[in-house]
């Protein structure tokens, strides 16, 4: 599409955290990735962001076990719908690389990765793994974890003040990817100091 890859950096929270960690299976790995649709020579992003990834369909991690009780979005009746429509056709193995993503090559090849999870989710497992495996194989890796939050944590910064530092790490990430100095970032004096839609706007509103 024209855009310089260095300027782009992947981002994806749960499943799209897991389509994040494909995309980057297939660009790294060209035609020898599990994907069919892969060719070689893309040149891969600046940087990826896997927010509470899913990579691993088998749900069998001990923290997909152990945290079925602290995790309510991510539970079992979900995680057994993941299983009846990734589990089709040719496809019949846990273990098949082209829907538990884990299983794929090519890790060492990756760009630089920002990685975060709740210790009381199911997926912390899939998001550590992910993290070691990368790690071992020579890619700049940083894993944030929290040991109490719910599923993608950080996404719900608006509500839960204490997410917000999961965040500004992420900001923080992708401004060293792009090599972005903060103090040349433009800043701009009049943006609003809400977000709209926000309960403070809607206090707002209700009281006019």
């Amino acid at each position: 599409i024209g855009q310089d890859p260095s300027s782009i950096c992947l981002a994806g929270d749960s499943a799209g955290g897991g389509l994040v960690l494909a995309v980057l299976q297939a660009i790294c790995g060209g035609t020898e990735s599990q994907f069919s649709f892969a060719v070689d020579n893309i040149p891969k992003p600046a940087g990826a962001v896997l927010i509470s990834p899913f990579a691993d369909v088998s749900f069998s991690s001990n923290s997909a076990i152990g945290n079925l009780k602290t995790d309510k979005i991510i539970a079992k009746k979900v995680m057994n719908v993941i299983r009846k429509y990734t589990l089709k056709g040719d496809i019949n193995d846990d273990n098949d690389p082209r829907i538990s993503f884990l299983q794929g090559m090519f890790f060492e090849s990756f760009p630089p990765m920002f990685i975060c999870a709740s210790e009381t989710e199911t997926l912390y497992d899939d998001a550590i793994s992910i993290a070691s495996k990368a790690k071992a194989r020579g890619v700049e890796v940083h894993l944030d974890t929290v040991p109490y939050g719910v599923h993608i944590y950080p996404i719900f910064n608006l509500y839960a003040p204490e997410y917000q530092n999961g965040l500004f790490k992420i900001g923080q990430f992708i401004r060293s990817v792009f090599h972005m100095d903060r103090k040349n970032l433009q800043v701009h004096r009049n943006r609003p100091k809400f977000i709209p839609g926000s309960p403070r706007k809607r206090r707002e509103g209700s009281r006019a």
